[in-house]
Order: structure tokens, then C-alpha cells, then sequence
């Protein structure tokens, strides 16, 4: 069992009360102090997490975030909870295995290589005999650069679009069949069309929300259930889709079709 503490840096602290729900009030921010907690395996998470809610009261309107359950689109993988200190403070605490702190520290690519490299060590036998190898879902959103760098001509741009993703403020929306997306803050059903497939994306004829239905401008949150009604021809992109959508990546590929 690891423990490591950290206090919140100037930086992260500035670019945090830039955020909308924080309302440039730092009593708004609840990790400024935060705990991580790095265990043998995944079962050992969950039994540190019955022992910190014991020792310390967790904070009721803040939950638990349980990013080992239901992963985050890029792989990561911890158990967030807050709780009060002993001087009614809060503090995050994160918890996750040591598996999930190197990919987290080292990336999904590195940690893969990693423990692709454990795995042939323990059963070199069955790969020299040919074992499939199969890119696991955790790595998906690699292949997804790969593809959405492919969609745009200019490296700049690509390398400019990229950086305005990934500083952006993330949502995490749901498909019917309760697949998670990953999408830039403000994203619409457009932008959740093609995150889905280039080929849906092209074919959307009407969303709806939580079961509503809405415009296709209609700006998405956090936990929204997405369900997109497909035309049976393939159609052009309306241009003022550009006006509206967020991610670099649905961009991308309304001017290629266009």
C-alpha cells in the first residue's frame, strides 16, 4: 500500500476558477488538498474505500466518482470520494491499483507496451504459437487520432485542433446501449453523431435527449442518454453545422464531406 498527498498548484488552481461551475470562488473547489491511495489490485480498492468512508465522513452531495466500474474513454481508472478532515475540511481522496497508476502516470500506450510485455513473459508459449493480437477498447481512442488525423489535410491545423480538445473541459455522454463519449464541453447531438461514426454522423436526421427530442444544436451535459434517428440516404452536411459544433473531431469531418 502506497500513500501520497499534494496540494493543488497555482496553475491548476487559476485554470479551475475559470470554470463556470466554480464561479471564481475557491470555497467552490473541493481538491485542493487530495490523497491517492495506490493498492496491490482492484479488490483492495474497493476494501480501502469501506476503511477511508469508516475513519472519515465522506461529503454526501459530492458521491463517489467510480472511474474503475465505468472507466473514463481513455482508459482511466481510480475511485474518487470526498470526504471532511478532522477540521472540517475538505479532501479528495483517489484510490486505484498499481496497474491503474502506470497507465495513468505513464499513459494507455506506454502501460499497454508494459503489460503486454509482463503478459509474454507469463505465457510466451501461446503468443510464438500465434495468438491473435487484438487492440484492446481501453486503446480505441488512440485509434481514434490516428483516424481523425487522417480526416485533416494540414498538420497545424490538426496539431492546433488537438490542443484545443485537449485543454477543453470534457462531458461524458451515454448512447442508448449505455456506451460512454467522451466530448468537448457544449458538444451537441452532431458532435455525439460522428464521435458515434463518421457514417451516422452523415445519416442524422433527428436526436433526442434523456428521451426528448431537441435541435441538433442542442447543447449536451454530462449523463445525457443520446439517441440519434438516421435518414435512409446518406446526405451532405449542412454547412452551419460548423457554427455549432465543438469537437475538432466532427469538424474535421463535415469539411471533408462537404
Amino acid at each position: 500500500l502506497q500513500i501520497h498527498g499534494r496540494f493543488k498548484n497555482k496553475y491548476s488552481l487559476y485554470h479551475k476558477l475559470q470554470r463556470s461551475d466554480i464561479d471564481n470562488n475557491i470555497n467552490n473547489i473541493h481538491d485542493l488538498v487530495a490523497i491517492r491511495i495506490i493498492t496491490k489490485n482492484q479488490l483492495d480498492c474497493y476494501t480501502c474505500l469501506g476503511h477511508v468512508h469508516k475513519t472519515y465522513k465522506p461529503v454526501p452531495y459530492l458521491g463517489v466518482s467510480d472511474f474503475i466500474a465505468q472507466p473514463k474513454p481513455n482508459g482511466y481508472q481510480s475511485i474518487h470520494t470526498k470526504v471532511f478532515d478532522h477540521h472540517g475540511g475538505v479532501v479528495e481522496v483517489q484510490i486505484r491499483s498499481q496497474d491503474m497508476h502506470s497507465q495513468a502516470e505513464l499513459g494507455a500506450a506506454a502501460h499497454y507496451a508494459y503489460s503486454q510485455a509482463k503478459k509474454y513473459t507469463k505465457d510466451s508459449i501461446a503468443l510464438e504459437k500465434g495468438t491473435a493480437f487484438k487492440s484492446p477498447k481501453k486503446t480505441e481512442w488512440i485509434c481514434q487520432l490516428a483516424r481523425w488525423q487522417d480526416q485533416v489535410a494540414d498538420s497545424k491545423e490538426f496539431k492546433t485542433s488537438l490542443t484545443l480538445d485537449t485543454l477543453s473541459h470534457r462531458i461524458y455522454i451515454f448512447s442508448p446501449k449505455g456506451d460512454v463519449y467522451d466530448l468537448p464541453e457544449g458538444a451537441t447531438p452532431v458532435d455525439f453523431a460522428f464521435a458515434v461514426h463518421s457514417d451516422l454522423g452523415l445519416h442524422i436526421q433527428r436526436a433526442k435527449v434523456n428521451q426528448k427530442l431537441v435541435s441538433l444544436s442542442h447543447p449536451l451535459k454530462s449523463g445525457d442518454v443520446v439517441e440519434i434517428e438516421k435518414t435512409k440516404k446518406k446526405r451532405k452536411p449542412n454547412r452551419d453545422w460548423l457554427q455549432f459544433v465543438k469537437s475538432s473531431q466532427a469538424k474535421a469531418k463535415i469539411r471533408k464531406a462537404l
